[in-house]
């Protein structure tokens, strides 16, 4: 894609602990940025793309998983100097808070704080529902496949359509991703959020030390009554700023 601004050069650095996956471990993942297609050079760049990249240069996520849980979350904030850097970062594509899922209970946990209040929304794993497409790629030298979906979220200007497109790995036997995707025959080692945001695998490390803490902190609240809130506290928001 000739508009994607690598805001790191990746290097995949895939550790492993002996050749058999015991489906215990964390990988690492690196988020990217995909300008608009008028944006040929970083001069051209609005002053929220340019934030963005300063935050994500700067930025490690983790992914945590078992055979049957995974926990991701953002790892590392290396000399960010405020936190509109911060901000711009997790606004796009996913990435605020902690996401769990848990394949036995059927269910996605996102603990996040918003309109000023902690909560934990949740949603089903298997309800997500994956298009498998005859594409492939190598990806830090696995065979990968690409799967995709469309989901509804709720934004300022009302409900709207999102595609989210992933690239899974079938010989990695975990059904996880970033911000809490999976339910594929495989590890999310690319997901594609929207129009301007890449989710990338840098680094597996298979470890049976690995512990995964489910979030407990915030009122637990269903995905469809948590949406009901958004788009009410953003009509308000909105109704305010046209007075």
């Amino acid at each position: 894609m000739k508009n994607v601004i690598i805001l790191l050069s990746l290097i995949y650095t895939f550790n492993f602990f002996g050749q058999e996956v015991n489906g215990i471990g964390e990988a690492h993942y690196k988020k990217s940025y995909i300008a608009s297609k008028n944006t040929k050079q970083e001069s051209h760049l609005s002053d929220f793309e340019k934030y963005t990249i300063k935050a994500l240069d700067r930025i490690l996520f983790v992914l945590k998983f078992n055979r049957t849980e995974s926990l991701f979350r953002m790892a590392e904030q290396m000399n960010l100097d405020d936190g509109l850097d911060l901000r711009s970062a997790t606004l796009i594509g996913g990435g605020k808070g902690v996401y769990y899922t848990n394949i036995d209970e059927n269910v996605r946990l996102h603990q996040k704080v918003s309109f000023e209040k902690k909560y934990i929304v949740e949603s089903s794993f298997k309800k997500l529902q994956w298009e498998l497409l005859n594409k492939s790629k190598n990806i830090g030298g696995y065979a990968c496949y690409q799967a995709k979906l469309v989901e509804k979220i709720v934004t300022s200007r009302g409900v709207k359509d999102r595609i989210i497109t992933a690239w899974y790995a079938p010989d990695l036997s975990i059904s996880f991703g970033p911000i809490g995707y999976g339910n594929l025959p495989g590890l999310i080692m690319e997901l594609v959020v929207g129009k301007k945001t890449v989710y990338t695998c840098t680094r597996i490390i298979f470890d049976t030390s690995k512990k995964i803490s489910r979030p407990k902190k915030g009122l637990l609240i269903s995905e469809p009554a948590f949406n009901i809130i958004s788009k009410e506290t953003l009509e308000k928001l909105k109704e305010k700023e046209d007075h």
